[in-house]
């Protein structure tokens, strides 16, 4: 519980209007370990986790924003896709082995993070 409260504050103050990040943190966030969140918390998603991706990438410095958070249509992540979430907004948030696929829910306005699948280090 504690876990999810954490990762809810780093979220919110990463997509808090008016308070962009500068350049040092985006830079860190290329690093952050975002495959890990579903894991930690012992499920393979997060169910009703409230997150604005679109605001959260309006922060994140120009330099680093289409490697940190991006949408996505490529065929091979709609392999992992559950029942519950929709097929039109889908956001890859971070890069390389560090990515990690967020689903909008259909029928709440909240996000779902699931592992990404990687077949390619890129």
């Amino acid at each position: 519980m504690f876990y999810c409260f954490l990762v809810g504050m780093f979220f919110a103050l990463c997509q808090w209007d008016g308070h962009p990040l500068d350049s040092l943190m985006s830079k860190a966030l290329l690093n952050f370990q975002f495959h890990m969140i579903p894991f930690l918390w012992h499920s393979r998603f997060f169910h009703y986790f409230e997150l604005d991706l679109p605001s959260l990438r309006k922060n994140i410095h120009a330099d680093f924003r289409d490697r940190i958070v991006r949408r996505t249509y490529n065929p091979v992540t709609y392999f992992h896709k559950q029942r519950h979430v929709s097929w039109k907004d889908l956001y890859i948030v971070g890069r390389g082995e560090n990515k990690v696929l967020c689903w909008r829910n259909r029928k709440i306005n909240t996000w779902c993070l699931s592992p990404c699948l990687t077949l390619f280090k890129f």
